[in-house]
């Protein structure tokens, strides 16, 4: 009886067994799986499971995240990646070129605080990476710290050289982000540095990178405003390992708003482009392209920053809309090169200065402005005033970018296409030339597009290459061309060489004789007739020797001579019978 008990035991072991384990993995209807430390994504749901798993576990604050589809977030409520008292993230969130789409996500002073991430990842930590992911329809609005992808970046580890929060190939399309460091409560007293930016709100003290993004969006705060990063605001004294952004354009509206409540005014800030609030940390902008619209209530607004103290800037490739800052608070200290910098304006075609007129006294520090020494007061950039001018630059400030090109630039800035180039080039080749035509291309615009119904023809036609082969008729040899396999060259009659018999004749059979052209090698055939039979042969011997007289004389003999043989045997018979 034991043993009957303990086999029943060992079998509802083994058979809950695999129950046990797809526990482990998640079910397939989860919308995620994991394998090892990374999660791969399916569902919103499975993307919010993920979030809530991660937020849960400190010791998951590394795993990553990979998208496997599209993520419709449409009436889902999302909690950031890195909430608010969680781990900040520091892992690789890998969207596969997959997108979220209605994002949704407002964030207000009864909810959480002042200290509130209105995000896809509230905070992010050193070794942080989101890659390759797009948004669409995004709708967020928080209180202090906003965008859609990383809140705020902290650093983590003392040696923060060796790692970074980098932000690569992200897109935004069709978007809002607003911050509002009063909304949703009715302060008396307001004193909230909200930071808002499609790309990351606030940047730390740690190495921060972000290229090969896009963003159309519009966004608009109260506070600190930009296209791509709010801003930071680690102050004068911390030696801050830097900002890279590269490869970037920004379009769309970016607005910065002054508001009042009572007898209080909440604190303003300005809007820029690429980076919000500027204070001394080193800040590297390279092939990046302004199409934004900027408007800010307290006059402060720049393609770079709204405004900058202390300033470390290192700016070559670049187009703007506007001028590269609203204000530079203190120019005593840092060190500005500014290269290849152009200003987008159509109708203009004055050069303009690179700030506003708001510099303090301090104005006269050297600053280098496209490769030339100046002084803040005296530097100008010059402006390209005409759309084709435009694309030209752009064109040739992305030429070989294989992430941001020139046709996304012309996409967003909602470019006239324009088909009377006509460049010899391989990319616009219809058909390569041949032996009776020239090569065909398709006209282009100066933005790099073609089309395919209007084309153009360039050079010659190439030279006939003769086939190494002959080809001939019964006349003649010639070679064909064979390319176009109708222009003849060499043309010439046959040299044959002597017949040959290949056959011999016989008085049943033809024979046969050959001859070859020396030249080509046709053959060719002709009969040999049958040979005569051989009594043919005698008649005529006969015939002749009659003529002659003495045929009819040898053949009255042998007559003569055969009767008398014939007489004698027959007498001979007789006899012996």
């Amino acid at each position: 009886m034991k043993k009957k008990i303990l086999a029943l035991v060992l079998c509802l072991v083994f058979a809950m067994a695999p129950i046990a384990t797809i526990g482990v993995f998640a079910a397939a209807d989860s919308g995620y799986t994991l394998s090892g430390t990374t999660y791969t994504v399916t569902t919103a749901d499975g993307l919010i499971a993920v979030a809530a798993a991660i937020n849960g576990d400190a010791n998951k604050a590394a795993y990553n995240i990979t998208l496997a589809a599209d993520i419709d977030m449409q009436g889902k409520n999302w909690t950031p990646i890195g909430a608010k008292g969680k781990a900040a993230y520091e892992g690789t969130f890998d969207g596969a070129n997959f997108t979220i789409k209605n994002f949704s996500l407002i964030v207000d002073y009864q909810t959480v605080g002042k200290a509130g991430y209105c995000s896809l990842i509230g905070k992010a930590n050193d070794g942080c990476t989101v890659k390759n992911l797009k948004f669409t329809g995004a709708n967020v609005m928080g209180v202090e710290l906003n965008s859609l992808v990383i809140g705020e970046t902290a650093q983590k580890d003392a040696n923060v050289t060796t790692k970074k929060v980098l932000v690569e190939n992200v897109h935004v399309r069709d978007s809002i982000i607003k911050g509002s460091n009063g909304w949703g409560s009715t302060p008396t007293s307001v004193n909230v540095n909200e930071y808002t930016g499609a790309i990351i709100g606030k940047a730390g003290a740690n190495y921060n990178e972000v290229k090969n993004c896009t963003v159309v969006a519009n966004i608009t705060s109260e506070c600190r405003t930009a296209g791509l990063v709010g801003g930071e605001s680690i102050g004068s004294s911390v030696a801050a390992c830097g900002i890279t952004i590269s490869n970037c354009i920004v379009g769309g509206n970016i607005t910065n708003a002054k508001v009042s409540t009572g007898s209080n005014t909440l604190k303003s800030g300005g809007a820029s482009v690429f980076f919000g609030y500027h204070s001394t940390v080193p800040l590297t902008l390279t092939n990046c392209v302004s199409i934004a619209t900027l408007a800010s209530d307290n006059d402060l607004a720049g393609a770079i920053s709204f405004q900058s103290n202390k300033l470390t800037l290192t700016a070559e490739k670049c187009v703007f809309t506007a001028s590269p800052f609203g204000k530079v608070n203190d120019v005593s200290v840092g060190t500005t090169t500014m290269s290849d910098i152009s200003i987008y304006k159509v109708g203009e075609t004055a050069t303009e200065s690179p700030v506003a007129d708001n510099l303090n006294s301090k104005d006269t520090s050297p600053v280098k402005f496209n490769g030339a020494d100046s002084t803040w007061g005296t530097a100008k950039l010059p402006v390209i005033s005409t759309k084709d001018a435009f694309e030209s630059k752009v064109s040739a400030i992305f030429a070989g970018n294989t992430v941001v090109t020139s046709d996304m630039i012309n996409e967003i800035i909602g470019h006239e296409h324009a088909y009377t180039n006509e460049v010899v080039d391989a990319k616009y080749l219809k058909s390569a030339a041949t032996c009776t035509a020239a090569a065909i291309y398709y006209k282009s615009c100066a933005c790099g597009g073609f089309d395919v119904n209007a084309t153009f023809t360039s050079g010659d036609p190439l030279a006939h290459t003769p086939s190494d082969k002959w080809t001939n008729d019964e006349d003649n040899h010639w070679h064909i061309c064979s390319g176009c396999l109708e222009e003849k060259s060499d043309v010439a009659a046959h040299t044959f060489g002597d017949w040959e018999v290949t056959k011999e004749a016989t008085e049943k059979r033809e024979g046969e004789k050959t001859k070859t052209c020396t030249v080509c090698g046709l053959e060719v055939t002709e009969k040999i007739d049958k040979v005569a039979p051989a009594t043919e042969a005698t008649d005529e011997v006969t015939e002749t020797v009659n003529e002659s007289g003495c045929g009819g004389a040898v053949l009255g003999m042998s007559a003569v001579m055969i009767a008398t043989l014939g007489v004698g045997a027959l007498c001979l018979r007789k006899k012996e019978d």
